[in-house]
């Protein structure tokens, strides 16, 4: 309901007309370089010509790219593409909101509560120009397998929820900051909770090992364009 003229006119509409140009460019442009398979130059862009690296001044959505790939078989046409992808993520935020919520409090009435106050909470509101922080399904998955490793003391889990941080930060590179930040708490609060420390640690350590490794490429990639173009960023 809350889209439903943006529902009826996929091809031509979208959420506002303000940032969201520029997200279906950048959405558009990573799905021309994955088609290609032109990842010599999946950071380059067609603005600050010729400068390099551009895109990594900003989220790279390779994350939203990614779901937006099975429709660009089909359809060439970028809005209707964007539109496919921002409904999508709208649903696997609420999949992943269920699913965390089910694994804190193991009633499905309550998780289908809590899923639809999180899916439509002030945040949504506040930041509904913010594409970017709109996707946080990576986020809400990685805490949901987190907390399934702490019950069944496997490591399989940890190494998965270090997966969807990586998806998390090629999404939105501010949602993977506040994530990390909430990892460590929960595992330094963990241990100070249950007086063990070792195993908390190594626990953290598997999370944000699978995490570099799998995202070292942008990592260094962001690295290198912020001592290129000397970007401050006030986090």
């Amino acid at each position: 309901f809350a889209f439903r003229s943006l529902i009826s006119n996929l091809s031509a509409n979208l959420p506002d007309w303000y940032d969201y140009p520029y997200l279906v460019w950048i959405i558009n442009t990573n799905l021309d370089k994955f088609i290609s398979l032109d990842f010599p130059h999946l950071f380059d862009t067609n603005i600050l010509y010729p400068n390099p690296n551009n895109l990594l001044l900003t989220d790279t959505l390779f994350t939203q790219t990614f779901l937006g790939l099975p429709v660009r078989v089909f359809t060439g046409n970028p809005i209707f593409i964007f539109n496919f992808v921002f409904l999508t993520t709208f649903v696997l935020n609420y999949i992943a909101s269920f699913l965390l919520w089910g694994q804190v409090f193991k009633k499905d009435s309550i998780a289908f509560l809590g899923s639809l106050l999180t899916v439509f909470s002030p945040f949504f509101h506040a930041e509904g120009s913010h594409f970017q922080l709109q996707s946080y399904w990576p986020a809400l998955l990685c805490l949901y397998f987190i907390l399934k490793a702490s019950k069944a003391k496997s490591y399989k889990y940890l190494v998965i929820s270090g997966v969807f941080l990586t998806l998390q930060f090629l999404a939105s590179v501010y949602l993977s900051v506040f994530l990390i930040a909430a990892i460590a708490l929960f595992f330094f609060t963990e241990a100070i909770m249950n007086r063990k420390f070792i195993d908390p640690m190594r626990r953290l350590l598997t999370v944000l090992l699978s995490f570099s490794i799998l995202s070292a490429p942008v990592i260094f990639g962001y690295l290198n364009v912020n001592k290129q173009y000397q970007v401050q960023r006030n986090y």
